[in-house]
């Protein structure tokens, strides 16, 4: 079997015996059997025939498994003689079940046990004592496990794309409005041996669905989306991440350890981790299951098939410490090398053109492996034009109260005649700060406003709305208990963030248990209710649970509000985008300045 923690895994098995056989395939057979229990050794239940059950209060039991744990290397006649005497046990006990299976430690090659031994099972299926009999060596077992593993990550991973997707709705009042053809340019990064990379443009402000060209990828590519903050890199792969007639296996970098060396394997385990697969299994169990989960997406990625029924997208490179530099880029881009499916990289353009050396030097490896001149296609995603942005205006307005629809009526005329930008700037133009203008528009009407002051007015808003929905509050008013989440949101935003080689970066995530400690210093809520009524998402992760913001230009807002708040008045350390919000925030809160929040 191919997979050396597979081989393990075997070898391990085949010297179990008796009950640490037992023990060692539980949670084996529960991927295949959810509902199986273990019982009691030595005691009556045993004493049946039966090592683990799927149990009900009435009725034959769904599932009863017998487990053999030999010493001995080859089975025949005596180890058949030991099936039939529990077969004899199961009879003489008076019970019966749907489904009687027997596994046992070693191979299949063994013709004069699995004649005899059959014969023994199907005695159960002539007394009516059971409707159906299975006979399983290790080996067999373990295919069935590793299909089943691959089949729940398939599912498990579609439905985490749509879960994400999903996730954006309650952000905004009518996010599931999608523009879908947007514009953008198309060149090619050209990676030449000994030679600097080149990038060579093929198409500009070309129009398309960004999705649907990500999922035209087949065989071994790998494609770049960059774009600004809220262009809709993410949004375009979640998108594709949809689709039906490939499995899309989405990677947010953001949610994936940010201490260690990070492998790829590292990152499939973790992937794997967030999956709703694992409710039913205790920690040891899950132990064992989640790198044989995580060993099958990388066998998935890895054989010929995967050129047309896999893409892998890594997206949000930029919102990951580690590929800040050219050795955590490096280290992940040479592992991705024996991939077999298609690869897309999403980051900011900030992030390409900073790395962009990073990038081809990582890359350079491809062509070695496949030809002197590798083509890596490169999709920018532009600013929308008015078309865009009033198409959003109107689809939401349809879904507005008669006074919304009014006064997105008048935002939508004046992106037309571009009056919009005296207010908002270019702000109108990129899709992300759109929603939330749309909102504010839905909300108070037209006000001149620079990205600080429309972040916070929709923020408060925002929690208004949710507090208000959740009955909470901290001392019956609602307007208290914003403040207070605000500022909770502020100070855990201060607390996600790390300095190196003189320059502040921001972190992906904090601990569950650190957020609780801040948020009982900050207000007197339970975390639970800062979760459920804020902007935060938890995730898991082999290191407990870990908390994130839902968008990185909140983490960025409430990161600028934080020190504007506490009197700061530059951030020359800092990122730019979060240098440009805390000189808005404290232009705003300046008295010489005439302007407010």
């Amino acid at each position: 079997m191919a997979g050396s923690r597979w081989n393990r895994l075997s070898g391990d098995l085949a010297v179990a015996t008796e009950h640490e056989f037992v023990r060692r395939i539980r949670p084996l057979l529960r991927v295949l059997w959810p509902a199986l229990t273990e019982t009691p050794q030595r005691q009556k239940w045993d004493s049946f025939g039966i090592d683990l059950v799927e149990w009900v209060d009435e009725g034959p039991f769904p599932t009863v498994v017998q487990c053999k744990g030999w010493h001995v290397q080859d089975i025949g006649t005596d180890q058949a003689r030991q099936v039939d005497d529990s077969v004899q046990s199961f009879l003489d006990s008076g019970v019966s079940c749907e489904h009687f299976v027997v596994v046992h430690n070693r191979d299949g090659r063994f013709e004069t046990f699995n004649k005899a031994a059959l014969q023994s099972l199907n005695r159960l299926v002539e007394a009516g004592a059971a409707h159906r009999i299975a006979l399983f060596d290790r080996q067999q077992l373990l295919l069935r496990v590793k299909d089943s593993l691959k089949a729940s990550m398939i599912a498990g991973m579609r439905d985490s794309a749509v879960r994400r997707l999903g996730r954006l709705p309650h952000l905004f009042s009518h996010d599931r409005e999608y523009i879908e053809s947007v514009p953008f340019d198309r060149s090619t990064i050209r990676l030449r041996r000994n030679e600097p990379s080149l990038i060579e443009s093929e198409e500009h402000d070309a129009r398309g669905s960004v999705a649907q060209i990500i999922l035209r990828a087949r065989g071994l590519s790998w494609t770049i989306v960059e774009g600004m903050f809220g262009s809709g890199k993410t949004t375009a792969a979640l998108h594709a991440a949809q689709a039906r007639d490939r499995v899309v296996v989405l990677i947010a970098c953001r949610d994936l350890p940010s201490t260690g060396t990070l492998s790829f394997n590292d990152v499939l385990v973790h992937a794997a981790r967030e999956l709703d697969l694992w409710e039913r299994f205790d920690d040891g169990e899950r132990a064992i299951l989640e790198p044989l989960a995580a060993d099958s997406a990388i066998r998935s990625l890895s054989n010929a098939a995967a050129a047309s029924d896999y893409l892998l997208v890594l997206d949000g490179l930029d919102e990951h410490r580690a590929f800040y530099s050219l050795g955590g880029l490096q280290r992940l881009l040479n592992q991705l090398i024996d991939i077999e499916c298609p690869v897309v990289l999403t980051t900011r353009s900030e992030h390409f053109a900073t790395f962009f050396d990073s990038y081809t030097s990582a890359f350079a490896e491809l062509s070695w492996k496949f030809k002197p001149d590798v083509p890596i296609p490169l999709l920018r995603l532009r600013a929308w034009t008015t078309a865009e942005s009033v198409a959003l205006i109107e689809r939401v307005a349809m879904h507005e109260t008669a006074e919304g629809a009014e006064r997105l009526g008048v935002l939508a005329a004046r992106v037309r005649s571009g009056d919009a930008e005296r207010e908002y700037g270019t702000m109108p133009y990129n899709p992300l700060m759109l929603r939330f203008i749309i909102d504010d528009v839905a909300q108070r009407g037209l006000d001149t406003s620079d990205r600080a002051q429309l972040i916070a007015r929709w923020a408060k808003r925002k929690l208004w709305r949710d507090v208000n929905s959740h009955a909470f509050v901290a001392s019956g008013d609602v307007s208290d208990t914003v403040e207070l989440l605000m500022r909770a949101l502020e100070r855990l935003a201060a607390q996600m963030t790390e300095t190196k080689d003189g320059e502040v970066r921001l972190t992906e995530s904090l601990s569950l248990e650190e957020v609780r400690r801040l948020v009982a210093a900050e207000t007197p809520f339970d975390v639970a209710d800062v979760l459920t009524n804020s902007f935060l998402m938890p995730i898991r992760s082999g290191r407990g649970t870990r908390v994130v913001f839902t968008l990185r230009v909140l983490q960025e807002f409430f990161l600028a509000a934080f020190y504007a708040r506490h009197g700061t008045r530059t951030l020359a350390a800092f990122p730019a985008d979060i240098r440009d919000l805390h000189s808005d925030l404290v232009q705003a809160t300046d008295p010489e300045s005439g302007a407010g929040v």
